[in-house]
């Protein structure tokens, strides 16, 4: 997981807008992202928009010199960017912005909603940290619809603001949020940072697989496919032994079981990292099948520590390996 563009904020806001477009358009190329007239005009809006709010932060926090200013920062799990990340101090704030958009729409709520919770869920270094999401409609006429910020909450509600709500909003979620005492976040190390589930998230992933029947939606007369689990997994631990790479390539006639084998390798115990925490990830292009396999797992699952879930929880959690 890395940004394409990252600085701190002095140098960010001292930084030609240009040669920012520049470095984020040698990057979209390096990565095989197509640079349209849009996605520059974008990006325009975005670091125009970005220094204003930064004359703000250094005027009312004069520290926030050092804070890190990052531009479209990967989220692994969705091959999506999120625009903007800034790190305060050891606050992750992360902004979305519908640039020429004057309203704040369901959908783009959710997506910011949704790029907080990978972030917390997915992302190394950001375990125990507070995670501040803002979404910015560049043409919206409120400067600021904020939450009430609570230290109790790891990820706080989503502020709905333009710019000028960004440069209070985010000063005032330092003011209320941030610590002394915490450690400043390293910069480096966030943008990073592994792509690892937190122990929460995949013991239940874990659970929820091995308790449901969803395994029996393959065919049960794969005699071979013990055979083949540990076939991979034997792999898998020479490889982790000689501290080298290696790659299985499986066979076989539709419905003769592949998808099941790997669905087995990665929720497999014996894979799991020295802290117990399973180190594996399913990728399928069978989307259809993905869909089903979600579905049945997050109907399946209806409690977590005797409390009830919603499904669109349950659904989050049966997302973490497949």
């Amino acid at each position: 997981m890395t940004a394409w563009y990252m600085s701190n904020v002095a140098d960010f806001i001292e930084t030609d807008p240009a040669s920012i477009v520049g470095i984020l358009s040698s990057a979209a190329a390096q990565d095989h992202f197509d640079t349209t007239p849009e996605s520059i005009a974008a990006w325009q809006t975005t670091i125009v928009g970005l220094k204003g709010a930064a004359q703000t932060w250094i005027e009312k926090v004069p520290e926030s010199t050092n804070w890190a200013v990052m531009l479209e920062y990967m989220v692994r799990r969705r091959r999506r960017r999120i625009d903007a990340v800034v790190l305060s101090h050891d606050l992750i704030n992360l902004i979305e912005m519908k640039v020429g958009s004057d309203y704040f729409g369901r959908d783009a709520r959710w997506q910011t909603e949704q790029y907080a919770l990978d972030i917390r869920d997915f992302h190394e270094e950001s375990r125990q940290k507070r995670i501040v999401p803002f979404l910015v409609a560049t043409e919206s006429e409120d400067s600021v619809d904020l939450p009430a910020y609570a230290k109790q909450l790891q990820i706080s509600d989503v502020a709905c603001v333009n710019f000028d709500g960004l440069s209070t909003g985010l000063v005032e979620a330092y003011s209320i949020l941030s610590s002394d005492q915490s450690e400043m976040i390293d910069h480096e190390a966030w943008n990073k940072s592994s792509y690892r589930p937190t122990p929460w998230i995949v013991e239940a992933a874990q659970t929820i697989y091995v308790n449901n029947d969803v395994r029996e939606i393959q065919h049960s007369d794969s005699s071979n496919l013990d055979d083949t689990v540990n076939s991979v997994l034997e792999l898998i631990d020479d490889c982790r032994r000689r501290n080298r790479h290696g790659i299985a390539f499986i066979t076989g006639a539709p419905g003769s079981g592949k998808t099941l084998a790997g669905l087995q390798v990665v929720h497999d115990h014996r894979i799991s990292d020295k802290n117990g925490e399973a180190a594996g990830v399913f990728l399928s292009g069978n989307r259809p099948l993905v869909e089903v396999i979600r579905k049945a797992l997050a109907i399946d699952d209806r409690t977590t520590d005797g409390r009830r879930v919603t499904l669109a929880e349950r659904e989050r959690r049966t997302e973490t390996f497949i």
